[in-house]
């Protein structure tokens, strides 16, 4: 008998930065018993996403751990990063304390595009430091 990929895993909050096409919830995977991202999206929107999950397993980069299809679109499954959005919470504006962050953020970016990957949302949201 095949489960539904959602049967695995616990939706248990809806992240608040969040859109109604792209919907990111904290979740339980009831098979190893971690946290992990469960991110919604329209199906047509999902390739880019994934073959650079797929390919770009990079040191900064969040892992992909599962993805499917079904009615309501594509989901992606990823580790768990506790974190802030981009640049963190204890940073100041002055560059001293901005210049780890972001020395950090643009040399991940920098390794993939490398390997020919494009971050096509690269915003605070979507850069967690710890």
């Amino acid at each position: 008998m095949t489960r539904e990929p959602l049967d695995r895993y616990e939706l248990r909050e809806e992240l608040p930065w969040t859109t109604p096409a792209r919907r990111v919830f904290r979740a339980l995977d009831r098979v190893t018993g971690t946290e992990v991202a469960v991110k919604r999206v329209p199906a047509r929107a999902v390739r880019h996403e994934l073959t650079a999950l797929m390919v770009a397993r990079l040191p900064g980069m969040v892992e992909l751990l599962d993805h499917w299809v079904d009615d309501e679109g594509a989901a992606i499954v990823t580790r768990w990063v506790d974190g802030q959005p981009f640049p963190g919470s204890d940073v100041g504006r002055r560059w001293s304390s901005l210049a780890a962050p972001t020395l950090g953020l643009l040399d991940v970016v920098d390794r993939l595009h490398r390997i020919g990957g494009v971050h096509r949302d690269l915003k605070p949201t979507n850069v967690l430091v710890d």
